[in-house]
């Protein structure tokens, strides 16, 4: 399976680099906008806190990722399942993972419309938001992982330096009541707060197992897959700080877009520059579409070797109608947070449970072929 790229057949390698872009831009999502709220109705006044902690389920999970991959180095997490727990218990594990990678995606893609919806094109029908954004995917994911990882890295400078500059001048209307008192109710509450967070770093110990034999040199990838994972944290906790800092607790916990909602108010004197939310939803669609195709991607990418197929290009298209029907199986906004906690759940369970179990199968095996 080495070298052997998806919809393509050309020689595909990745540098440890490129990888730590295809991280980072797989963690930027829906939940950049939404997240907020839902720690702050846990953590109160330290709802930045349990974003900060929860990184670290996320480095864990990730270690035990590369160390999984480590034993199968030439060939992908759809074939290794295979090989770990035998053919047919191998094919269940990669099923359930596609279809959880699916959801996310639906979660994904249904937050993405009520946010553009709301704050751009108000008058747009969200089918019409749907068709537009899934059809631009099918056209920008078919020529394979080459082109979309020298699209990234040609965004990738820009494209942050302009969400970071906007980010950092929410710094401008900050009060620093909001922030007190701290650890009110104790550590409960932002122990608590670490579980919604790892849908938000959700991305880098799934995608390592389909890219660890196309990466070289492999020496690399725990560092650059730590660092993806630490610049993430970073940006997330800053914004998570500003938008407490600018709303207060309260009224983020009331509000169902708080990132948003906190930057429309921040005015910067003497300047034409105004509607900073504007500015951010702007730059925020070109990041949240990248992280769309990435996982898109995967998702024809691991069809397509469950099937054996030489060319996935038709798994692209078929799998974009069952995505739209996800999209709408949560008929409210309760819904889709309640299928949001089951999902971060699930996922949770993956790289903190299975992924865990199938290294330590993995060492098993390899340490009863090693010579006496």
């Amino acid at each position: 399976m080495m070298g052997w790229d998806l919809m393509t057949n050309h020689n595909t390698t990745i540098s440890p680099m490129q990888f730590f872009v295809i991280a980072v831009n797989s963690m930027f999502g829906s939940s950049l906008l939404t997240l907020p709220s839902d720690l702050a109705r846990i953590a109160k006044e330290d709802m930045w806190m349990p974003m900060l902690f929860g990184s670290i389920l996320i480095f864990v999970a990730f270690w035990v990722a590369v160390k999984l991959s480590a034993y199968f180095p030439d060939v992908t997490v759809i074939d290794y399942h295979v090989l770990l727990v035998g053919r047919i218990p191998g094919f269940i594990l990669n099923v359930l993972m596609i279809l959880l990678m699916m959801v996310i995606v639906g979660i994904f893609e249904r937050n993405f419309t009520i946010a553009v919806k709301t704050y751009l094109l108000d008058l747009t029908p969200p089918q019409v938001i749907n068709i537009f954004t899934l059809g631009l995917a099918i056209y920008a994911i078919q020529y394979g992982l080459a082109p979309l990882l020298r699209l990234q890295q040609f965004l990738f400078a820009p494209e942050y330096g302009a969400f970071l500059t906007i980010i950092l001048l929410g710094v401008l209307s900050i009060d620093a009541n909001n922030y007190q008192p701290m650890l009110a109710e104790g550590i409960t509450p932002v122990l608590q707060g670490m579980i919604p967070t790892w849908f938000t770093y959700t991305g880098p110990e799934i995608l390592i197992g389909f890219l660890f034999p196309f990466i070289n040199p492999k020496k690399g990838v725990l560092k650059w897959g730590i660092f993806s994972i630490s610049v993430t944290a970073c940006i997330y906790v800053m914004i998570t700080l500003i938008v407490q800092g600018i709303l207060g607790p309260t009224e983020t916990t009331n509000t169902i877009v708080p990132t948003m909602m906190a930057y429309r108010y921040i005015e910067i004197p003497d300047t034409f520059i105004e509607r900073l939310d504007g500015y951010l939803m702007t730059i925020w669609i070109v990041i949240s579409f990248t992280s769309l195709i990435n996982w898109l991607y995967f998702i024809a990418f691991g069809i397509g070797q469950m099937l054996k197929l030489e060319s996935s290009r038709p798994i692209v298209v078929l799998i974009i109608p069952f995505i739209y029907y996800l999209l709408y199986v949560p008929p409210n906004a309760y819904a889709i947070q309640i299928i949001t906690q089951w999902v971060n759940f699930a996922s949770l369970f993956w790289g903190l449970g299975i992924t865990p179990l199938l290294l330590a199968l993995a060492w098993l095996k390899a340490k009863r072929k090693m010579p006496c």
